[in-house]
């Protein structure tokens, strides 16, 4: 059973990728502000505010590596004139194949102190700040299996996996989470050591 678990997080999560849909037009509208000022944004609670925007109508889909390279590159918080080094504590994959690449890959990270999600996709990065909490265990990304080891131990040779997966890393686990139909339905797996932990219908 797992013990420290956020379930609030994927509701958040997924509240966050309606509200980036609806709020398109604010982003691509002439009142956001340009790079210059976005450069001079600190993290007060501003909502969305598009870093990257590079869209395209073929849904795309991306490596964990990929993305954190992307939401690293991208990051506004400048220490000394250089990057401030961004830690997770929170990552969320909606849609990920048998490759362990996802349409969109979500963050959760603290930037002083602020909640800050980072959402990238084929839009390219934008940021959310919020006010909810987030695991207080940090996920090393270059100390974890990949996405695609850990769907390789959940589904031996992919021959059971009906559809796209849903993916989140938080408290040392990956749990994915099979289409709607699928048994089991969830698979908990810890993240260093691949070992199944439980599964759930």
């Amino acid at each position: 059973m797992k013990l420290m678990r956020c379930p609030g997080l994927s509701y958040v999560a997924v509240g966050l990728v309606v509200t980036l849909c609806f709020c398109a037009a604010c982003i691509f509208s002439p009142s956001v502000p340009d790079q210059t000022a976005v450069n001079n944004t600190s993290a007060a609670d501003v909502g969305i505010v598009p870093i990257v925007g590079n869209s395209t109508s073929v849904p795309a889909s991306y490596s964990l590596e990929d993305a954190v390279s992307a939401v690293t590159g991208n990051n506004l918080n400048q220490v000394n004139g250089s990057p401030e080094k961004l830690s997770f504590y929170y990552i969320q994959g909606a849609n990920v194949d048998a490759s362990g690449k996802a349409e969109r890959w979500i963050f959760g990270t603290r930037e002083g102190n602020y909640t800050t999600m980072l959402i990238y996709d084929h839009m390219g990065v934008a940021r959310v700040t919020w006010q909810g909490g987030l695991p207080e265990q940090e996920i090393d990304t270059a100390g974890i299996l990949s996405p695609a080891d850990i769907i390789r131990i959940a589904y031996p040779g992919n021959q059971n996996i009906t559809g796209n997966l849903e993916m989140e890393i938080e408290n040392g686990e990956y749990t994915l989470t099979a289409p709607s139909g699928s048994l089991p339905r969830e698979y908990i797996i810890n993240a260093t050591t691949g070992v199944l932990i439980a599964t759930h219908d």
